[in-house]
C-alpha cells in the first residue's frame, strides 16, 4: 500500500514513522523548502508520550525534554499556589508515561531523524487532490504530481486536503490572542522559577510558563482577549514585547520578568471550528489540525495528532488489503474523542475569559479549596492508551477466532505464571497437561467460548521444532496457525502491532487456500513470531473437537 502524507508537522511525521514501522510504503510531502518548527514550546501529555515511546523515540525524547515536577495553578498577582497536579514520577505511576515539556523544534528533529529524509520531499505545496481509477492523485504548485493508494491530509488549519474532504473551512474568530516567547533559562533561574508547569490565573487572562530544551529556555504563553477584528491565523506573526508587558501590568514579577527577558515575541489569533461531520472521502483522510483544530486551553493539539497517527497506522495495518475500510475505521475510532477534547478546550477558554473580580476570586477560591481537583479535568485525556487499549480487544477477538495457536517456551512453569492471567482474560482454561518421553511438557488450553485451542509447549532447545535460534528471553516463538486469508491478515496485523517486523516469508502474503506457507517475524528483545497457513492441521484440530 502506497501512503502519501501531506504535511510534515508533528502529526504528519509521527504518522509516517508509525506506518513505516508497520512496513508500509510511506512518503511525506511538505510545502516548506526548509523544515523547521516555530520557536515555541509544547506540552506532550502521557497519552501521547506513550505513543512516541511505542514508535521508538523514548531515548530521543529523554535527551531533550523536561519532565516537570507538577502542574501548578497560581494566583496572577501574589503567585500563591491555588492547585497542583503531581507530575514527574507520579505521572508515570498514574498514567503509565511521563508528562513532557518540549521545544517543538526538538520534537520535530527527533521525528525527522527517526523517519529519515529518504521518505520526505520538501518544497512540495499541495494544490489539489483527486481520486481516479482506485488511486489518489496529488498535484503540487510546481507542476509535479504524486500517486498513492491513500492520502492523509496533515497540512494544518489551512488544509487543502480538508477542503477536498469536507468543503470550505468554517473558522470562527474567538476574540482571543495568545502571545508566545522563549526566555533564556538564566532569566527563569534569576526569578526562582521551578521546573514545574506554571499557570497564572487572572482577570481576563492566563499566563503559562515552563522550561524546555533540556532546561535551556523557558517557554511562556500569555492568553488574552481582543476586541479587534483579526483575519489572519498564523503561529508566526510577530508581536511587540512592550504591548505584552502592558497587557500583563501588575502581574506577578515572574510573569513580567520572563516577558522582559524575551527578545522575540509572537502573537497567535485563536480561531475556533466545530467538529467535522466526516474525516474521509474515498481513499483520503485527515489528521491533526486538518481534522480537529482546537483551542489551546487543554494543551492537546499536538498530543491528539500523535494519537491520530497511532490509530491510523493500526487501522491501515489491520486493513492492509482494504485501505478505504482502514481509513473509515480510523475516523470512526477517533472522531468522538477528538470532538470531546475540542469541546473541553472551548469550555476551558470560558474560564480564562472571566473578567469580573468577584468571579475571578470565586474561581481561584474553588482551586484553593480542592487543590487536586484539576486532576479530574485531565484524567480522562491523559489516561487514554491509544497503543494498548485498542489492541487488547483485537487480540481477544483474534485468539478467539483462530482454531489453534501454539506458544513455545523454555520453562513452562515460568511461562504460565506470566501468561496465565492473560489467557484467563481471553477466555482460555487449562484442559490437559501432557509430557512426552523426551521430557517436553505441554499445557493444552481451550477457549470456553468457542473451543479454540492454545498450546503452551516447553521444548528443550535441541528438540525445539522451529527454525529459530533459542534466545535468552525464555520465549522461543509464538505461532499463529490459520486456515483462511482473513485469519492470515489478522494474525500478521496483530504481530505487527506488537512491534515485530517481517523476517522472512512472502512479502505480500500470497494466499493459497490449500497450501502451506509461513511468514516469520522478528519482535522486541529477539522474540520470534510466525504466521502459519496450514489448513489441514487446523481442520484436523477442528474435527478432533
Amino acid at each position: 500500500m502506497r501512503i502519501a502524507i501531506v504535511g510534515a508537522g508533528i502529526g504528519g511525521l509521527t504518522a509516517a514513522l508509525a506506518l513505516r514501522r508497520a512496513d508500509h510504503e510511506v512518503h511525506v510531502y511538505e510545502q516548506a523548502r526548509v523544515l523547521r518548527e516555530v520557536g515555541a514550546g509544547v506540552a506532550i501529555s502521557p497519552n501521547a508520550v506513550r505513543v512516541l515511546h511505542h514508535i521508538g523515540l523514548a531515548d530521543a525524547l529523554a535527551r531533550v525534554a523536561v519532565a516537570p515536577i507538577s502542574m501548578d495553578s497560581r494566583d496572577w498577582h501574589s503567585g500563591d499556589l491555588l492547585g497542583r497536579v503531581p507530575l514527574g514520577e507520579a505521572a508515570v505511576e498514574r498514567w503509565g508515561a511521563p508528562f513532557y515539556h518540549l521545544h517543538r523544534a526538538d520534537l520535530h528533529d527527533a521525528l525527522r531523524a527517526a523517519l529519515g529524509d529518504a521518505h520526505l520531499t520538501l518544497g512540495a505545496r499541495c494544490t489539489s487532490v483527486a481520486e481516479r481509477d482506485g488511486a489518489v492523485e496529488i498535484r503540487f504548485a510546481d507542476g509535479r504530481e504524486a500517486v498513492a493508494d491513500v492520502v492523509v491530509g496533515a497540512d494544518g488549519v489551512h488544509s487543502v486536503v480538508r477542503d477536498y474532504v469536507a468543503g470550505p473551512d468554517r473558522a470562527v474568530w474567538s476574540r482571543q490572542v495568545s502571545w508566545r516567547g522563549l526566555a533564556p533559562a538564566s532569566a527563569g533561574e534569576a526569578l526562582d522559577l521551578e521546573r514545574r508547569h506554571h499557570s497564572f490565573w487572572g482577570p481576563h487572562k492566563q499566563f503559562v510558563a515552563f522550561f524546555v530544551s533540556s532546561g535551556r529556555f523557558v517557554n511562556w504563553v500569555g492568553n488574552t482577549q481582543s476586541e479587534e477584528d483579526w483575519l489572519a491565523e498564523s503561529w508566526s506573526a510577530r508581536g511587540e514585547r512592550d504591548e505584552v508587558l502592558a497587557l500583563f501590568a501588575d502581574w506577578h514579577p515572574q510573569v513580567r520578568g520572563l516577558i522582559a527577558a524575551t527578545e522575540s515575541v509572537y502573537q497567535w489569533a485563536l480561531f475556533d471550528r466545530p467538529p467535522l461531520s466526516s474525516w474521509t472521502r474515498g481513499r483520503v483522510t485527515l489528521l491533526g489540525d486538518a481534522a480537529h483544530p482546537m483551542l489551546p486551553y487543554m494543551a492537546q493539539g499536538a498530543s491528539q495528532s500523535i494519537e491520530d497517527a497511532c490509530a491510523l497506522a493500526r487501522c491501515l495495518t489491520v486493513h492492509r488489503h482494504a485501505p478505504a475500510a482502514g481509513i473509515e475505521a480510523y475516523a470512526a475510532g477517533r472522531m468522538d474523542r477528538t470532538a470531546r477534547v475540542q469541546g473541553a478546550s472551548r469550555e476551558a477558554s470560558r474560564t480564562v475569559r472571566l473578567m469580573d473580580p468577584a468571579e475571578v476570586e470565586a474561581r481561584n477560591a474553588r482551586l484553593r479549596e480542592s487543590p487536586e481537583a484539576p486532576i479530574a479535568r485531565f484524567d480522562w485525556i491523559w489516561s487514554h492508551d491509544e497503543v494498548g487499549a485498542k489492541t487488547l480487544e483485537p487480540v481477544r477477538s483474534l485468539l478467539g477466532s483462530l482454531n489453534h495457536v501454539s506458544i513455545t517456551v523454555r520453562d513452562l512453569d515460568d511461562a504460565m505464571r506470566f501468561f496465565g492471567p492473560f489467557l484467563a482474560f481471553l477466555g482460555y482454561d487449562l484442559v490437559e497437561s501432557l509430557s512426552d518421553p523426551n521430557g517436553q511438557r505441554l499445557h493444552v488450553n481451550a477457549n470456553r467460548h468457542n473451543g479454540a485451542v492454545l498450546n503452551v509447549w516447553e521444548a528443550k532447545p535441541e528438540l525445539a521444532a522451529h527454525p529459530f535460534e533459542v534466545y535468552e528471553v525464555g520465549l522461543h516463538h509464538i505461532a499463529f496457525n490459520t486456515d483462511t486469508r482473513e485469519q492470515v491478515d489478522e494474525a500478521c496485523a496483530l504481530v505487527t502491532r506488537l512491534g515485530a517486523r517481517v523476517l522472512d516469508g512472502p512479502a505480500d502474503f500470497p494466499y493459497d487456500p490449500q497450501g502451506w506457507y509461513a511468514v516469520y517475524f522478528l519482535g522486541p528483545d529477539g522474540l520470534k513470531f510466525e504466521v502459519v497457513h496450514q489448513p489441514s492441521k487446523v481442520r484436523a484440530w477442528r474435527a478432533k473437537r
